[in-house]
């Protein structure tokens, strides 16, 4: 096995203790089946006991004599007894108080889990994943992250979530798929059915797809599956690791501006990624199939189904933009990154504003949380993440945004076979996983600004 396969091995579970409490506080409290202080127990345990078994999580890489055995942890019955746990509603007035002073901040890791043992103040190291499957929810995300850094094969985990994703929800006629996804109990059994072994193999995972899909019979939507997964075998794993300490040596340059001080890496780092993919965008152009650039900050919409979105508002790595977008791909290209990173910043803020007013309306007058969860549990992602939404001040499934267009507040799945997230390495770095075709991972590789700041790994 290569030092980066080893490398990589021993960092699996730190990426799966992230990914579990990514899980947990991705799913909205439906009920009480435990306190907040047994759910935070629960937690704990599942942490330490990952902690016990590598070194890593204490925030080193140092590779050992056996840094290339595997680790065996019972992640079956782990995920059953600590994914399945609620997590307590935040008191909506006055975390508003909190928006209305300074904004929301994303970047902040969760009061539930701030006193965590190796996990940092600072979230920005969560992985979640954008998978690029129509109807697709955060919780069976996380579920796919773990998946993911168990099998090391990123179509596996697309698949294994797409079943739990599609097992887990009705669809209408139109393929639409219904918030059913809070439902534990159904979560649960699906997660002791379909939990995988280190060991399992990526043909078991395909197996265990054939499985759920046979039993998901209400679903019309295997074809769009189908599609995504023949579109993702012409894709290409790629793993990348931004330095921290680069990044932030941006914030200490001289005569700098104050509201510099503001941004987090996470800003940084985004800004990074977006002025790279809309140079391969721009530079591509026609020959890149299925991709569009169409002066907003970023239009990744594939052509899949002919499916395209208007009225909406997109969602960027952990940022919403409302439209109308000031940002053009001149500006994004050409202005040195902290400007971009500053507008990401300044976007995200403005509209965080937003999602909670609506989000505290909503809750205030009593009407159903079906999507409000946007404005507390959607956590950071280091990268192009989308998810499909409803407008979040309806619960109308066939509300037409075109009547609502001075209101909407809707997070748009662009549909690309871009699926990335990231995790914070411990030791001064975020390992970045995305699979991308292979001529955009190449463009990643030969951008001299990005690589100043990224190591391609594999």
């Amino acid at each position: 096995m290569s030092n980066t396969q080893s490398s990589v091995q021993a960092l699996r579970l730190e990426s799966v203790c992230r990914a579990y409490i990514g899980f947990i506080w991705m799913y909205r409290h439906t009920d009480a089946l435990l306190s907040l202080k047994e759910a935070v127990s629960k937690v704990q345990k599942a942490v330490d006991l990952m902690v016990a078994k590598n070194p890593v999580l204490s925030g080193t890489l140092a590779q050992k004599k056996d840094a290339s055995e595997q680790v065996t942890i019972d992640y079956k019955s782990n995920l059953e007894s600590v994914s399945t746990v609620p997590v307590s509603p935040v008191k909506v007035s006055l975390r508003y108080k909190l928006v209305e002073k300074s904004g929301f901040d994303q970047n902040r890791f969760p009061e539930l889990f701030g006193h965590l043992k190796c996990l940092t103040p600072d979230i920005e190291g969560l992985p979640v994943l954008r998978l690029s499957i129509f109807g697709f929810e955060c919780g069976s995300l996380a579920v796919a992250v773990l998946c993911h850094h168990i099998l090391m094969d990123a179509r596996a985990a697309i698949m294994v979530a797409e079943g739990i994703a599609r097992a887990c929800c009705c669809y209408e006629e139109k393929g639409e798929c219904l918030e059913l996804w809070h439902d534990r109990n159904v979560i649960r059994k699906l997660l002791q059915e379909h939990a995988l072994s280190v060991s399992a193999k990526p043909s078991d995972v395909c197996q265990h797809m054939d499985d759920i899909i046979a039993r998901s019979s209400e679903s019309n939507s295997e074809g769009l599956l189908q599609a995504i997964i023949a579109t993702e075998a012409k894709n290409k794993d790629c793993q990348f690791r931004i330095n921290k300490s680069k990044i932030a040596r941006l914030k200490s340059l001289p005569n700098l501006d104050r509201s510099i001080a503001g941004l987090s890496a996470n800003d940084l780092v985004m800004a990074l990624l977006w002025r790279t993919w809309s140079r391969i965008l721009v530079t591509l152009g026609s020959s890149f199939p299925g991709y569009t650039y169409t002066g907003g900050p970023i239009d990744m919409r594939e052509k899949l189904n002919g499916h395209t979105s208007s009225n909406t508002s997109e969602y960027l790595g952990n940022m919403v933009l409302p439209h109308p977008i000031s940002a053009t791909k001149e500006f994004v290209v050409q202005q040195p990154l902290l400007s971009v990173a500053l507008l990401l910043n300044q976007h995200k803020r403005r509209a965080s504003v937003l999602l909670y007013k609506e989000f505290a309306e909503r809750v205030e007058s009593g009407a159903p949380d079906i999507l409000a969860t946007v404005a507390v549990s959607d956590s950071p992602v280091i990268t192009f993440s989308n998810m499909t939404r409803l407008p979040i001040y309806s619960v109308d499934f066939n509300l037409d945004p075109a009547k609502n267009k001075a209101d909407s507040v809707q997070l748009c799945s662009f549909e690309s076979p871009l699926m990335a997230f990231a995790v914070d390495d411990g030791a001064g770095g975020f390992l970045i996983n995305i699979v991308l075709p292979e001529i955009v991972a190449q463009a990643f590789a030969d951008d001299l600004e990005f690589t100043e700041y990224a190591d391609i790994i594999y």
